[in-house]
């Protein structure tokens, strides 16, 4: 059984059949990678790259076969490794193949679904989160963080999300409450140790037997 990890942003507009598709391109030198596809009219998408250099988009996608290729600083290049090829209007083009039975997806943080999203930060504001593949701009509290997926809530429903999706301002925001939420822990074990320490000294030991 594999587990789709739904966006909310596109939850409403997906279909039944769409399935998560992960398009990966390994460039670390490279400035501006876009993948350009005909299931959107060849409108270039932005890709995110990673701390490995690898640049990586999610799409929500119908079954069937694409043509598309990446635009590198400018250049339309075929994926590098994929040697299945499609034409598509008179030119080729690298081949993506949408089956109904999609793998496992490779990423942490895997959620089965938005209602078992769990909860790991205390509380925090309301604010924008914006997609940086559509464009919409949604208000949800942060209030979990998995790996390379937060969870956002919207009332009552948490919906997983992979950071990269989000845009720059965003991803800020996540890393800076990680950090946050990381030292809080670490601080507050020290404290802890210290109580449980002083509970079992011989003088608190000697309190307790005269109480």
């Amino acid at each position: 059984m594999w587990f789709r990890i739904v966006s909310l942003f596109t939850l409403a507009a997906a279909t039944a059949s769409a399935i998560q598709t992960d398009i990966k391109l390994e460039r670390p030198d490279a400035q501006v990678v876009l993948f350009a596809s005909e299931h959107n009219g060849w409108k270039p998408l932005p890709m995110t790259k990673n701390e490995s250099g690898v640049w990586h988009i999610e799409l929500e996608l119908e079954p069937g076969e694409y043509g598309y290729k990446f635009i590198v600083d400018d250049n339309w290049l075929f994926d590098p490794k994929n040697d299945e090829e499609i034409i598509v209007d008179g030119t080729p083009n690298s081949k993506l193949t949408v089956s109904a039975s999609a793998p496992k997806p490779e990423s942490e943080g895997e959620i089965e679904s938005p209602t078992e999203a769990p909860a790991n930060l205390p509380e925090t504001e309301v604010r924008d989160w914006k997609d940086s593949i559509s464009g919409k701009t949604i208000q949800a509290r942060l209030v979990g963080i998995r790996g390379r997926t937060v969870v956002l809530q919207i009332e009552d429903q948490r919906y997983p999300i992979r950071i990269e999706r989000l845009r720059p301002s965003d991803q800020e925001y996540i890393e800076s409450m990680r950090a946050a939420f990381s030292a809080g822990t670490s601080e507050a074990a020290p404290d802890e140790e210290k109580e449980n320490s002083e509970e079992s000294s011989p003088e608190a030991a000697d309190e307790k037997a005269q109480d």
